[in-house]
């Protein structure tokens, strides 16, 4: 987040170096028509409605949300898309780009990729010159002065593997938290409910930022089509030993850099 004015709290680990931040900037990275970034992954249908819901209902909440604890009162605003790429425009550099300006994904506090994934890990964006996998490694999530603080993987299987925690290690420059799967996940037209649920869940319900994304996914990820198997999960850089990001409610959030990784969350 921009534009804040730090308030220093001295009270449980929860209770971090705290901002009363005025704006987040959300960038969706998001991909339906694969067919236009080169094979063989099936085109989906509900990955770009999936990011601009994302983006409205985290509007909806953080929209007039008193965002701090004592001191001076200040409330946030609606946030700002920052990025809002879809289908071929979602390329490899501008997904991997370290930019801290305005229209690149470091600028954002919060990024959102919608598409497909691989149990590996890796992000497949087409087969096409330009776009290729992308490896947790390359994406140095929050490098230098980056802002990146949290994001979110919409895809299967990214953390399907034997320690997600360091399969995803070498994302983290500076990220908070990552959410994600571990098995995989519908492309479905639910995404409005479930995360005007998340938003709401972490930020008016007090709800850790697992703990949101999770009950979210239990009443509109899949439940709605019948589906079970469903599995939710989150990946946290360091706070204090026997804690993490992944617990942290929106209010709390701490937003100086961190480096490095140390947990998972299932």
């Amino acid at each position: 987040m921009k534009n804040f004015l730090p308030t220093l709290l001295t009270l449980s680990f929860i209770q971090l170096a705290f901002p009363c931040s005025q704006y987040m900037d959300i960038g969706t990275f998001t991909i339906d028509n694969y067919s236009v970034n080169g094979g063989p992954f099936i085109n989906l249908s509900n990955q770009i409605a999936g990011g601009d819901n994302f983006f409205t209902a985290a509007g909806l909440n953080l929209n007039g949300f008193t965002n701090c604890i004592g001191g001076t009162s200040q409330s946030t605003i609606a946030p700002r898309q920052a990025v809002r790429l879809i289908n071929g425009d979602v390329k490899k550099a501008a997904f991997t780009s370290t930019s801290s300006n305005w229209g690149s994904r470091e600028y954002c506090d919060f990024i959102y990729f919608g598409g497909h994934g691989y149990s590996s890990g890796n992000i497949p964006l087409g087969t096409n010159v330009g776009y290729g996998t992308v490896t947790p490694s390359e994406m140095n999530i929050g490098l230098g002065s980056g802002y990146n603080k949290f994001y979110m993987g919409n895809a299967c299987s990214l953390f399907n593997t034997a320690t997600p925690a360091s399969t995803w290690a070498p994302a983290f420059k500076g990220l908070k938290a990552m959410l994600g799967y571990k098995s995989k996940m519908y492309d479905h037209n639910q995404t409005y409910q479930l995360f005007l649920e998340f938003w709401n869940g972490w930020i008016w319900q007090g709800r850790g930022l697992f703990s949101a994304f999770s009950n979210a996914n239990v009443n509109w990820g899949y439940q709605q089509f019948g589906g079970t198997g469903v599995t939710p999960g989150c990946i946290s850089a360091p706070v204090s030993a026997g804690s993490n990001h992944c617990y942290i409610n929106y209010r709390d959030v701490d937003y100086s850099n961190t480096k490095g990784l140390t947990s998972g969350t299932f």
